[in-house]
């Protein structure tokens, strides 16, 4: 079970979280896992994170529902729901991290 589920909003920014991934693959302290919680339901989004499935060192769980107007917190208390750890961080989509953010956390 990881020390730290970090829960990443987003909203069809793929270049953001690109820079956040980035962030995030920098991190000193490596026990985490990465949900993505996005507040839509986008192939391109899909896409992306399952490329990047195959080049980050981290596991990505991708939850996601219809794009119905604005219901961030919704779909946040579903990754909630599937977070293996108590620890919790939240982060927008748009968010760059330090490199010891997650290690500060913990």
């Amino acid at each position: 079970m990881p020390s730290i589920s970090l829960i990443i909003a987003v909203y069809k920014n793929i270049p953001f979280l690109d820079l956040v991934f980035q962030s995030v693959e920098q991190q000193s302290f490596r026990d985490f896992e990465i949900l993505i919680a996005e507040d839509n339901d986008s192939s391109e989004m899909k896409n992306f994170i399952a490329e990047k499935r195959e080049t980050l060192s981290f596991d990505i769980q991708h939850h996601f529902h219809e794009d119905i107007g604005f219901r961030k917190n919704k779909i946040l208390n579903e990754a909630v729901r599937h977070a293996k750890s108590d620890k919790l961080v939240f982060i927008d989509g748009d968010c760059m991290i330090h490199k010891h953010f997650l290690k500060n956390y913990h």
